[in-house]
């Protein structure tokens, strides 16, 4: 039997896109996959130190993407130490046969089906969380029904009660009832505790920036993200508004006695898919 380990982390802005990406191996793969972004965090402060500048505390994609906080330029940080940071990124994940997978959404999408003004990013949180935990057990279960998985996440305070909710829906869903044995548990941590969350935080950040272009009706795929299609198994799904109409319409079937899956039919957008 082999465990696998997920780490997922949260990406979103405040006006349009939410996700939730996910960093996928077993677990001998995921401990080598921490060695690495360590002591290439490591090799990046001994340079950074050589020129006199201030050392990173860990990688952080959004903040090395725009040259802010430890990664801005005053600090030591230009196009070619950001393209060698995120090339060995690519590297250690293509290296390790690492998983990714992003769902997500707009805020406009879901906006029609919240009642009350309720928050956007916790439902969505709500949603994509519980989607990655049937993903992941629904691939076990496909692939290798001996193998369980251990799910990590990120320690925001906002999420993590979301999370621990999210965890236990699952687990008293009489749909997953199949599927709870292959998840062990799901523990918030932090990238101290658990360095691969810093390569969750890559995946991430690649998904969500390829949802927002999609949302726009872009196809437009960034450098970073096309080095990993095709050298690594990667797939990134939004929910569209028929996703969340056909949610209302289950719940309705359920009420009324139908099968849940009547008049149901829509699937996520896939905008990058191995």
């Amino acid at each position: 039997m082999t465990i696998w380990q997920s780490f997922l982390d949260e990406g979103y802005n405040d006006s349009t896109t939410f996700c939730i990406g996910s960093l996928f191996a077993p677990d001998y793969a995921c401990a080598e996959m921490g060695e690495s972004i360590l002591a290439r965090i490591a090799t990046e402060n001994t340079r950074l130190e050589l020129g006199g500048y201030p050392p990173i505390s860990r990688y952080h994609a959004t903040d090395c993407s725009a040259f802010q906080k430890e990664f801005s330029k005053k600090k030591g940080w230009d196009h070619g130490r950001q393209i060698g940071l995120t090339k060995r990124i690519c590297e250690i994940l293509i290296e390790e046969d690492a998983n990714g997978l992003v769902v997500g959404g707009g805020y406009a999408d879901i906006r029609p089906y919240l009642e009350n003004q309720e928050n956007e990013k916790a439902f969505l949180y709500n949603l994509c969380f519980r989607l990655l935990l049937f993903m992941k057990t629904t691939f076990l279960n496909n692939n290798f029904p001996e193998d369980r998985v251990m799910v990590f996440y990120d320690v925001s305070p906002q999420f993590v009660p979301i999370a621990r909710a999210a965890h236990a829906d699952f687990m008293a869903d009489d749909a997953t009832e199949h599927l709870r044995k292959y998840l062990i548990d799901c523990e918030p941590v932090t990238w101290r505790q658990k360095p691969e969350m810093q390569l969750a935080d890559f995946v991430t950040f690649q998904g969500f920036r390829r949802i927002a272009t999609s949302l726009d009706g872009s196809e437009r795929v960034m450098k970073s993200l096309d080095a990993l299609i095709g050298r690594m198994p990667i797939t990134i799904e939004r929910f569209q508004g028929q996703n969340f109409a056909d949610m209302i319409r289950m719940h309705d079937n359920q009420q009324a006695g139908r099968a849940i899956e009547d008049g149901v039919n829509s699937k996520l957008l896939t905008v990058v898919g191995f």
